[in-house]
């Protein structure tokens, strides 16, 4: 379970750390909107997908790290249900509470940019309150808050407080690091770096060339 849990704690770290860098440059050169900005944003959405499926086992693995066998199971299965009601409730408000609220508050855009913050952090805290990781309510926040009619405005809103956090997210990854336990594990981490620097672009090369 220990290993299980550092495989998928490094692939899931390459995995949004791959996808923050490239949408930042993207944005910085001014091409999320482009061709190639659209199919590589796409592309990335479906890995943070998987990522949140590999975070939620995650979860459940680490629950029941010291438990038998139908405990494991146990705690996994209580993480993807954690999940999935997590899933619901944004996409109920997605649908029915989001755009009535936000479609309000929008006269006053100071306060759309409270309310889009507020939001986030309410799903986060909800993620937390079921077990599972922080990152999957943040990513369901992030979604719901994406098919609002004023998400042109938030996302410029939000830009400057982005460009911080990108930054926290680095400086906070580097520090929980630990070097003994990345010696330890120093060959998935090298097999798992290079199989997403090197075979990931060269699946998609193939998958996007054939369509």
């Amino acid at each position: 379970a220990a290993l299980i849990a550092t495989l998928v704690g490094i692939a899931t770290a390459l995995t949004f750390s791959s996808t923050v860098v490239v949408v930042k440059l993207l944005d910085q050169k001014g091409d999320l909107d482009s061709v190639y900005g659209r199919i590589a944003v796409g592309i990335f959405l479906v890995q943070d997908l998987v990522v949140v499926v590999a975070l939620t086992l995650l979860s459940g693995v680490g629950r029941g790290a010291d438990a038998d066998v139908s405990g494991l199971l146990l705690e996994v299965a209580r993480a993807f249900g954690g999940m999935i009601v997590l899933l619901l409730v944004a996409w109920a408000a997605a649908r029915w509470l989001l755009p009535r609220g936000f479609g309000w508050i929008a006269r006053r855009p100071e306060a759309l940019f409270l309310w889009a913050l507020s939001w986030c952090f309410l799903l986060v805290l909800g993620a937390e309150e079921l077990g599972i990781s922080v990152e999957i309510g943040a990513f369901l926040a992030g979604i719901s808050l994406a098919q609002l009619p004023v998400h042109g405005e938030l996302q410029r809103r939000v830009h400057p407080l982005m460009n911080f956090f990108i930054a926290v997210f680095f400086v906070s990854l580097g520090v929980q690091m630990e070097f003994e336990a990345a010696t330890a594990q120093w060959l998935p981490a090298v097999v798992l770096s290079l199989f997403v620097l090197i075979g990931n672009p060269l699946i998609f090369l193939v998958i996007i060339t054939r369509m």
